[in-house]
């Protein structure tokens, strides 16, 4: 993600603001809502009932501030990029090299339907792993690497396995 907020530190606005690619993280104070601090909603305490989690009522759940939110990247606020699903991002930023081979790889593995903005801890064990695996895949060989896989196809469809066997057999193409 850090390649996205770098595309939009290099906007005509951002620059004229001074805004830098750390404006763009919903991790960071200067670009992400005061209210929520960028986790897009609050809890709420309820008097005789389990507290419950609710948008936010400044940001709307964009975790991100009204000033960050109004930068554009081809029409799109990095909320907006947020919540595309890999296969959108493919392709609005297909003419982007790094950005364009990263997400490509991710819909190889079967991963087009998740959206950039989902948090970690929602993925299943399959989809962690083949993140992972895609990771290993549009990386610069360098040297041998020894994987070790423990069950790598647990819970995954059979069509997705498939998928799986013929990406690990490009690591092992390669001299993995």
């Amino acid at each position: 993600f850090d390649t996205v907020r770098r595309l939009f530190a290099e906007t005509p606005m951002a620059k004229a603001r001074g805004y830098t690619a750390g404006r763009f993280s919903f991790n960071v104070a200067k670009g992400r809502c005061a209210r929520c601090e960028g986790q897009g909603a609050i809890f709420v305490e309820l008097l005789f009932l389990p507290g419950v989690y609710s948008r936010c009522p400044d940001c709307g759940g964009s975790r991100y501030k009204t000033k960050t939110l109004e930068v554009r990247l081809e029409g799109k606020s990095i909320a907006d990029v947020l919540q595309m699903t890999v296969d959108d991002a493919a392709n609005f930023f297909r003419a982007h090299a790094l950005l364009s081979r990263t997400l490509e790889v991710l819909r190889d593995v079967g991963l087009g339907y998740l959206t950039l903005g989902q948090p970690a801890t929602e993925l299943s064990g399959g989809e962690a792993q083949r993140i992972k695996l895609a990771r290993e895949l549009r990386r610069v060989a360098r040297g041998t690497t020894l994987y070790v896989l423990d069950e790598p196809t647990t819970g995954l469809h059979p069509s997705d396995v498939q998928r799986l066997l013929a990406h690990l057999h490009q690591l092992v193409d390669a001299g993995k």
